[in-house]
C-alpha cells in the first residue's frame, strides 16, 4: 500500500525580504520627519500667537492706563480753561481730538488683541468662549443626526 505524500514548502526569498524591509523603514523614517516638521510648525504657530496676544494685551493696557486717561484729563482741563477764559476754542478742539485719537488707538489695540486671540484659538484648534464651544457642539450633534438620518 502506497500513500501519496505531497509536501509543498515555500522558501523565503534569497535576500530574506531585506529590500522590502529597508523600503518600509525608509518610509517610516520619512513619516517621522514629516510628523516632526508638522509638530514643529504647530508649536511655532502657537508660540507666535501667544506672543502676539501678550503684546496686544500689553498695548491695550498701556493705552488704557496711560494715553487715554492723560488725553481725557487734558481735554477736561482745556474745557475748564475755555470756560474760565484762559484758553480758546481751538485749544479745546485740539485736546478733544487727542482724546478721540486715544480712543481710536484703544479700539485698534482691542482689534489687534481679538485677532491675536483668534489666531491662538486657531493654532490650538479649540474655542476659548464657552458659549461658542456649546454652539459648536450643538451644531456638530445636529449635523451628526442629519448624517445618521440620511443613512
Amino acid at each position: 500500500m502506497k500513500l501519496p505524500f505531497n509536501l509543498a514548502l515555500t522558501l523565503p526569498p534569497r535576500d530574506l525580504n531585506r529590500a522590502a524591509i529597508a523600503e518600509a523603514e525608509a518610509k517610516r523614517a520619512e513619516a517621522g520627519r514629516s510628523l516632526e516638521a508638522a509638530q514643529a510648525a504647530v508649536l511655532s504657530a502657537i508660540d507666535a500667537a501667544e506672543a502676539a496676544l501678550t503684546t496686544a494685551r500689553a498695548a491695550t493696557r498701556r493705552i488704557e492706563t496711560g494715553a487715554l486717561p492723560n488725553a481725557d484729563a487734558l481735554a477736561d482741563s482745556t474745557a475748564r480753561s475755555v470756560r474760565a477764559g484762559a484758553a480758546d476754542r481751538v485749544d479745546e478742539l485740539g485736546a478733544r481730538a487727542l482724546a478721540l485719537e486715544a480712543r481710536l488707538d484703544r479700539l485698534d489695540a482691542l482689534k489687534t488683541q481679538a485677532l491675536a486671540r483668534a489666531d491662538l484659538e486657531d493654532a490650538l484648534r479649540a474655542p476659548f468662549d464657552p458659549a461658542e464651544r456649546a454652539l459648536l457642539e450643538t451644531l456638530s450633534r445636529t449635523l451628526g443626526e442629519d448624517d445618521d438620518a440620511r443613512r
